[in-house]
């Protein structure tokens, strides 16, 4: 949150924040769990989802203009969780994640609506809120 404070005050009104983090609640980190490869604990020491991220842009005086989830097919963090869960789990676990992963993974997206806020990694283009001033706010009435 100090972060994001920090980013507004630097911004002019009008100005942008991108930001770009795993998504916790991808379908990839579901299926992986503690194995999925962008927890990448200790460089990654938050975690989040689209709605958390925008209620704290949000509370920090900023506002969603867009967001955009990254979807990949078979991207090095798939292949680097497939590993990790094969070292670390049984061939059961590891081939109902590599048979989610290649089978279910395309389905899944197309029947979700909310393709925007999806993919493995999400972008979010946030606007920095006008700055509002309480002594003004009722004087139309």
């Amino acid at each position: 949150m100090a972060i994001l404070r920090e980013a507004n005050r630097l911004l002019k009104v009008g100005g942008r924040l991108i930001v770009g983090v795993p998504n916790i609640e991808s379908y990839e980190s579901r299926i992986f769990g503690e194995y999925w490869s962008p927890l990448d604990i200790p460089r990654h020491l938050y975690h989040f989802s689209f709605p958390v991220l925008a209620a704290m842009l949000d509370m920090t005086g900023f506002y969603v203009s867009k967001s955009v989830g990254k979807m990949f097919f078979i991207p090095h963090s798939n292949r680097q969780s497939l590993r990790y869960l094969a070292e670390k789990e049984s061939k059961l676990k590891f081939l109902h994640a590599l048979a989610s992963i290649y089978l279910l993974k395309i389905p899944y997206y197309l029947m979700h609506r909310s393709r925007n806020t999806l993919g493995e990694f999400i972008t979010i283009y946030a606007d920095k809120k006008p700055e509002q001033n309480p002594d003004n706010e009722n004087t139309n009435n």
